[in-house]
């Protein structure tokens, strides 16, 4: 039953919030959250898990949708992340961006005073990246990569 399945998920989100917590104050390290999103949360794609890690640290780990991941491979020329290591590309063009319009100098690490400001103003660059993705959506993108090794490339 599909209703009980959403319900079991929100169980197990549940029955791993001191893990999440955990990983929120810095006592557990990203590949260990990682590999426990995945095996005890969502164990197929990507986004669900991002989502988690984003919810914990959000100066750390942009989010992930459908339109930011295709304006980043309209620009990089790679596939849509399916991964973490891929989105990890993903992240590093996310405050690559923010970095080149202003909006940060160098990635939080959440330890800043001013940690609020700057999450809304990651935001507001999440917000950009989304509006490019749906307007890509839209009008369409002929620039396409070829296979998934392309994702990999790095410029």
């Amino acid at each position: 039953m599909k209703g009980g399945r959403k319900i079991e998920k929100v169980t197990n989100i549940i029955d791993n919030i001191d893990n999440i917590n955990d990983f929120r104050f810095g006592k557990m390290s990203e590949k260990d959250f990682e590999s426990m999103t995945k095996k005890d949360l969502f164990s197929t794609g990507i986004k669900w898990r991002i989502f988690l890690f984003h919810i914990a640290r959000p100066f750390e780990y942009p989010i992930a949708d459908q339109n930011v991941f295709r304006t980043f491979k309209t620009h990089k020329k790679v596939n849509e992340p399916k991964d973490f290591k891929e989105y990890k590309l993903y992240k590093d063009y996310f405050f690559e961006v923010s970095k080149y319009a202003g909006v940060i100098t160098g990635e939080p690490t959440g330890d800043e005073s001013n940690i609020k400001d700057i999450v809304a103003k990651l935001k507001e660059v999440d917000n950009a990246l989304f509006a490019f993705g749906k307007f890509l959506k839209t009008y369409g993108d002929r620039n396409e990569p070829k296979n998934r090794s392309d994702l990999l490339r790095r410029e």
